[in-house]
């Protein structure tokens, strides 16, 4: 439990979080009498992203149940809607737009985030073309990030939704950009996750 500075858990030694294929997930065994229960909110740290930079293109996908990576993805290569499945590569582009450029990064650290963790080859050019075109598309959400940085810069601290305050400072002592809008998305999704298993022996019960 709160194994990242944002809240979030983390597991090392093995990570387990990160072992998705299914020979791994069959060493993993429940004793007798328990159940193994897998769960996810789908989706939660671009929809906290789009209640707390209250992008209005952002909120509109989510709330009408729209796939956001297809309208992502079409926006950014031209392609149509309709002409983007779920395993099209245009897809995983727009997953790695929209999980890696909520969090800050910059052209040359989105590449190599496209290309490690969906797969997806571009050039530092194309980054570029990619990020600015996805911002073009969700402005709403640049501008909750230049707020939000400059707020945190004032104070080297960014706070969740539930009130936990966060220091966003690197060991050398300089302003930490990416935790300063890492923290009141990710974090805020740790705290409301916390939350719920707290909850949780009970409803079940």
């Amino acid at each position: 439990l709160c194994g990242a500075i944002t809240g979030r858990m983390s597991c090392s030694k093995p990570n387990a979080q990160s072992q998705e294929t299914r020979e791994v997930h069959s060493v993993y065994i429940a004793d007798a009498g328990r159940k193994l229960v897998g769960a996810d909110w789908s989706m939660m740290e671009l929809r906290a992203a789009a209640i707390i930079s209250g992008d209005l293109r952002m909120l509109a996908a989510l709330e009408s149940g729209k796939d956001i990576h297809i309208q992502t993805a079409s926006s950014v290569t031209g392609r149509p809607e309709e002409a983007i499945g779920k395993s099209d590569p245009e897809r995983s582009l727009a997953k790695a737009l929209g999980f890696g450029l909520l969090y800050g990064m910059g052209a040359a650290t989105f590449r190599d985030y496209a290309a490690n963790s969906y797969g997806v080859e571009i050039t530092f050019s194309e980054a570029t073309q990619h990020r600015n075109a996805y911002f073009r598309l969700y402005p709403g959400l640049r501008r909750w990030q230049e707020r939000q940085s400059t707020i945190s810069k004032g104070r080297y601290a960014a706070d969740t939704r539930y009130g936990r305050h966060v220091r966003c400072q690197k060991k050398d002592g300089a302003f930490h950009y990416t935790r300063s809008l890492n923290v009141p998305i990710q974090g805020s999704c740790a705290d409301a996750l916390h939350e719920a298993l707290a909850r949780l022996p009970a409803a079940l019960a």
